[in-house]
C-alpha cells in the first residue's frame, strides 16, 4: 500500500476523496447529463462535510469531467456551471455572478427582471446548461434570515424556469438550516461526506 508519504502524494496529484458517496454524486450528474432537455424534474442536492473535507475538490473534479465544448459550427454547450462562491447575496448579484461565469456580458444599469432573462436564455438556449455547482453554499445559509430567504425563493424561481438542477456544497452547518427554511429543504437530498482520515 506504500508508505504514508506515498499515500499523501497520491492524493495531491489526484485531488478529490474518493467516497462512496462522490461516486454517487458523480453517477447522479453522468446521468442527468444523458437526459433530454425539459424531460426530466430537476434534482436538487446537498453535499455537506466538515471543513477541509474534500468538498471543493470534489466539485472541481466534477467541472474537469464534464467541461464546456464547441462544436464544428461553433456552438458552445456548457453542461455544469460552477460557482465558487457567492459574495453579492442580493438577487441581481446572484444573476450578475452567473452571467459572469458564463462568460456573458450584462450591463450594470439592468434590472432584475432583465437580469433574470438574460440568464435564462443563456441557460435554455445558448449554452444548454443542466446543473448548477454552487461551492461554499454556508455563505448563503449563514446570512440573515430575511437576506437568505428571499435568494432561497430566487434559486426555487430559477429551476422552476429554466429545470435546472442544482448541487450544493457546503459545511456540516447546513443541517441546522433545516428548520429556519423548510419549504427549500423540502426539495433538497442531503449527502453527508464522512469524515477524511489520512493512512490507515
Amino acid at each position: 500500500q506504500g508508505s504514508r508519504e506515498d499515500r499523501l502524494q497520491a492524493l495531491h496529484d489526484r485531488p478529490w476523496f474518493p467516497y462512496a458517496t462522490a461516486h454517487r454524486i458523480e453517477r447522479d450528474i453522468a446521468h442527468l447529463l444523458t437526459l433530454p432537455v425539459g424531460g426530466y424534474a430537476p434534482r436538487h442536492t446537498a453535499i455537506v462535510g466538515a471543513n477541509n473535507n474534500g468538498k471543493t475538490h470534489l466539485c472541481e473534479r466534477l467541472i474537469r469531467l464534464h467541461k464546456p465544448s464547441c462544436d464544428s459550427h461553433g456552438d458552445c454547450r456548457i453542461p455544469l456551471l460552477h460557482l465558487p462562491c457567492l459574495h453579492d447575496l442580493s438577487q441581481c448579484g446572484l444573476y450578475r455572478t452567473l452571467i459572469s461565469q458564463i462568460g456573458r456580458p450584462f450591463r450594470p444599469s439592468d434590472s432584475l427582471n432583465s437580469l433574470r432573462r438574460r440568464f435564462d436564455y443563456y441557460a435554455r438556449d445558448v449554452f444548454d446548461i443542466r446543473a448548477i455547482l454552487f461551492d461554499e453554499f454556508q455563505s448563503v445559509l449563514f446570512h440573515t434570515p430575511k437576506r437568505r430567504t428571499i435568494l432561497l425563493e430566487e434559486l426555487a424561481h430559477i429551476s422552476e424556469r429554466t429545470r435546472l438542477s442544482f448541487f450544493y456544497f457546503s459545511t456540516s452547518g447546513m443541517f441546522y438550516s433545516r428548520p429556519s427554511d423548510p419549504t427549500f429543504f423540502s426539495n433538497v437530498q442531503m449527502l453527508a461526506l464522512p469524515k477524511w482520515h489520512h493512512g490507515p
